[in-house]
């Protein structure tokens, strides 16, 4: 395989990595921001079932998943679905991993889903794995580098969340969040979580 495809797939190793740690350290974060601030916001909690482990969490925020929520545009799915060469890569990499065949279910799916949604930086990653080589045009390429930016900025947009800044800021930034959620809520909270600033 060659060092350009090496280093998505070892880039988007990281990523993924990255983004179950953040998801992880978010989980944990909301568990005490919704401790603080669960009660001032009027709108009923909500229940979200994880469809996968059948677990239940009550909340005012969704929890993050880790799944590919990809939202490449037709034109991504365009390129992903005419090129040959991927085409080739994806039945290749069902080939190998089809469970029929001896291959993981897992990965599979993974595979499956990630040609479905166009995002084929998962699909390097899955070629790379199973030292299958492939050639990517300038197309390939480019939603590559969208694929890798879309991890990205969902992890800048977890970073960036109440939540996660209320946990790790300092007591200006906590002053600061507090007076959004007493915008957000109309309640006057300051002076009742002084003991957590």
């Amino acid at each position: 395989m060659n060092k350009k495809l090496t280093k998505y797939s070892l880039k988007y190793s990281y990523l993924e990595l990255e983004q179950e740690d953040i998801e992880d350290e978010f989980n944990k974060f909301k568990i005490d921001f919704d401790k603080v601030f669960g009660k001032y916001f009027k709108e009923p909690r909500e229940r979200w079932v994880n469809e996968e482990t059948g677990e239940v969490t009550e909340s005012i925020h969704k929890p993050v998943d880790s799944s590919n929520d990809s939202s490449n545009d037709d034109k991504t799915d365009d390129i992903i679905k005419n090129s040959k060469d991927i085409k080739k890569l994806y039945n290749e990499l069902s080939i190998k991993t089809h469970p029929d065949k001896g291959g993981e279910k897992a990965h599979f799916q993974r595979i499956s889903k990630a040609y479905n949604d166009g995002f084929l930086i998962e699909l390097i990653y899955f070629a790379q794995r199973y030292d299958i080589d492939i050639n990517l045009t300038h197309l390939d390429e480019k939603v590559v580098i969208n694929n890798i930016e879309e991890i990205e900025k969902k992890q800048l947009i977890i970073k960036n969340s109440l939540v996660w800044q209320w946990s790790i800021g300092d007591k200006d930034m906590k002053s600061s969040i507090v007076k959004q959620i007493e915008d957000l809520t109309n309640c006057s909270i300051m002076d009742e979580i002084t003991e957590y600033l």
